[in-house]
C-alpha cells in the first residue's frame, strides 16, 4: 500500500492564495461594473483563472482530469451560480465609497 503525501499545509497556502485574489478583486467590482457588463467581467475572470491554472499545471506537475466528473461539475455548477451572484450584488453595496 503507497502512502499518499499530507499536503495540508499546501492547501492552506492554495486558499490563502485564492482569498487574497478574490479580496483583491471585490475592491474593483464598482469600478468594472461601470464599464462592463457583470457576464463580461465573469467570463474575464474566468478566462485568465483558466490561464493561471494552465501555466501552473507543467512546472507543478498537476493532474487535470477529475476521478469524479459529475461530482466536479455539480461542484463547479453551484460555484459559478454563486459568483455570479455575489458579484452581481457587489456592485450594488456601497463598499468602496
Amino acid at each position: 500500500m503507497s502512502e499518499t503525501p499530507n499536503r495540508t499545509l499546501a492547501a492552506f497556502g492554495a486558499v490563502l492564495i485564492y482569498a487574497s485574489v478574490i479580496a483583491f478583486t471585490d475592491n474593483y467590482v464598482r469600478v468594472i461594473a461601470r464599464d462592463a457588463g457583470l457576464w463580461q467581467f465573469h467570463f474575464t475572470r474566468t478566462v485568465m483563472a483558466y490561464a493561471l491554472l494552465a501555466l501552473a499545471t507543467v512546472p507543478l506537475g498537476l493532474r487535470l482530469r477529475p476521478k469524479r466528473p459529475k461530482a466536479v461539475l455539480a461542484r463547479s455548477a453551484i460555484h459559478g451560480a454563486a459568483m455570479v451572484i455575489y458579484f452581481g450584488a457587489l456592485a450594488f453595496l456601497p463598499v468602496a465609497q
